[in-house]
């Protein structure tokens, strides 16, 4: 009888192992996958029709990383006006948008925005992208 009591005490304590192995696996899965998830809002979209304007709030969701707003190195959002992309150099971020807040840029249009149009503004941010319209 002893030989098979430390049969069974090897296997119990191999499946208390592979039990907590597999509980930390699933943890770490589930909070690594939720860090990578920068998703984000356009809140408000405003047109200044004279000056050429286009200003926008972003939001950010995520409640850990910054979202690296920068037109000229590697930024994390890109804008779309009416469909064409918008060439880094025509907008300016006012600041990198912290971890769960907003921050706003300013698009400025090749043209004055003809008075009572309709302009199409979306925002892709690196893991989703949304669409706001706004009448000049």
């Amino acid at each position: 009888m002893k030989g098979i009591s430390e049969i069974i005490a090897t296997v119990l304590i191999l499946m208390i192992v592979v039990g907590l192995a597999g509980t930390v696996f699933v943890y770490l899965q589930s909070s690594l996958l939720g860090r990578v998830s920068k998703n984000i809002d356009l809140i408000d979209v405003s047109c200044d029709a004279g000056g050429g304007r286009i200003y926008t709030t972003i939001k950010n969701f995520d409640p850990k990383l910054v979202l690296v707003v920068d037109p000229v190195s590697a930024s994390e959002v890109s804008f779309r006006y009416n469909g064409a992309p918008v060439t880094p150099t025509t907008w300016i971020p006012l600041a990198n948008i912290t971890a769960a807040g907003s921050g706003a840029a300013q698009i400025n249009c090749a043209s004055p925005c003809p008075q009572g149009t309709t302009v199409t503004i979306k925002v892709i941010g690196p893991t989703n992208s949304v669409e706001r319209s706004v009448i000049c």
